[in-house]
């Protein structure tokens, strides 16, 4: 089986030469290596001659910014490979994975689509918090495919598909999100999925908190719109099977555990057959004591005893169900790094999801320039 790699760059990616050296060194014979670059720079078109000598290399230079989804369809247009794997340009495979693509072609023997596990190159404090995001997007795919053989959306920065699947779906559709976008209508479809738990890319994080900041804000802008494009879809998929749908969902905001845990408190206080056995074994806990004796003078803490039961109780289920899948998925964990995205940058990113929203609904118009995005 042929496979194409497609990698889109927008001036210059961060991980060109990286990529482009693993791919020519990788010893799986039927490769070619199609590179779609929007106004390359000086930097990007040395490192494109280096390559461009090599036969199963094609370069397809654009002066105008076209955009990522015009040069994923450029690519596909310009394949010939059975399998297509979709690269970003800011990641790399790692030195010592000899047989990348190899391993790829054996998984899409039973299989359409296919995901590829992510780690983010930790060099900054922010990179190690968007490590535990990647981790959890992983996880979370890693649950629906193995429970449903489908999933919602795919990461973008890698992953492998049949070409007869992708053009049976008329390629990307323009939208910001395009590859969660895909993966919806793949799964819809019918298409099945699987994902590679032992090969992985490496994503290099350039960015700081500003940037951060806005590339976040454009994903969130683009979830909302992909949502509502599929949202009989996704309704379809949490009624058949709603464990399943909020445990991969709440992998990817822990902070959805919160609410859980209160409803679980709720329904357990309000039984008499539970809240008695609670109560007797901890009538010594001064919050639950106090909670016998329901007035308003206990009402405060009555609210901060719920409050604080339901943040440590969802904390602690995370930290236990992420250490114990860090270690069938081949992530690294420490609870401090993990306490953070937890308590920090999770709950922001979540009020990006809601921001965005509510953005949405006032039907106000986005401007994605602004947040350096082009959709031609």
């Amino acid at each position: 089986m042929k496979i194409s790699v497609v990698i889109p760059v927008y001036r210059n990616g961060s991980c060109l030469n990286e990529i482009l050296k693993s791919l020519s060194e990788d010893p799986y014979p039927e490769k070619e290596v199609i590179v779609i670059v929007d106004e390359p720079t000086k930097e990007c078109l040395t490192t494109l001659n280096n390559f461009s000598r090599i036969n199963y290399f094609k370069i397809i230079l654009n002066q105008k910014r076209k955009g990522k989804v015009n040069a994923l369809n450029m690519g596909i247009e310009e394949s010939s490979g059975e399998l297509l794997l979709f690269l970003d340009s800011d990641v790399y495979i790692p030195k010592d994975d000899r047989n990348f693509l190899e391993s790829l072609v054996e998984k899409a023997k039973n299989s359409d689509v296919i995901d590829i596990k992510k780690e983010a190159e930790e060099s900054s404090w922010l990179s190690k918090l968007i490590y535990y995001d990647y981790f959890s997007f992983t996880f979370s795919n890693w649950i629906l495919i193995k429970e449903t053989g489908s999933t919602l959306g795919l990461n973008g920065a890698a992953f492998a598909v049949k070409k007869d699947v992708i053009k049976k779906l008329g390629g990307f559709r323009k939208t910001i999100v395009e590859d969660l976008d895909f993966a919806s209508r793949a799964s819809y479809a019918g298409y099945k999925f699987s994902i590679v738990e032992d090969k992985k890319v490496i994503v290099r994080i350039d960015l700081n908190e500003k940037q951060w900041f806005r590339q976040r804000l454009r994903w969130s802008l683009g979830c909302i719109s992909w949502i509502r494009s599929n949202y009989k879809f996704f309704k379809s998929k949490f009624f058949k099977k709603p464990k399943i749908m909020f445990s991969a969902v709440s992998t990817l905001f822990p902070l959805l555990l919160i609410p859980f845990m209160f409803v679980i408190l709720t329904i357990i206080v309000s039984s008499d057959t539970f809240s008695n056995w609670v109560f007797y074994l901890l009538e010594n806990i001064m919050p639950l004591s106090l909670l016998t004796i329901f007035s308003i003078e206990t009402l405060p803490l009555y609210i901060l005893f719920i409050i604080c039961y339901s943040i440590l109780s969802s904390m602690i289920i995370s930290i236990i169900t992420y250490s114990i899948v860090s270690k069938k998925l081949g992530y690294r964990f420490k609870i401090p790094d993990f306490l953070a995205y937890h308590l920090l940058y999770n709950p922001i990113w979540f009020m990006l999801v809601l921001y965005s929203m509510i953005k949405t609904k006032l039907k106000r118009k986005v401007d994605l320039t602004t947040l350096d995005w082009y959709i031609e």
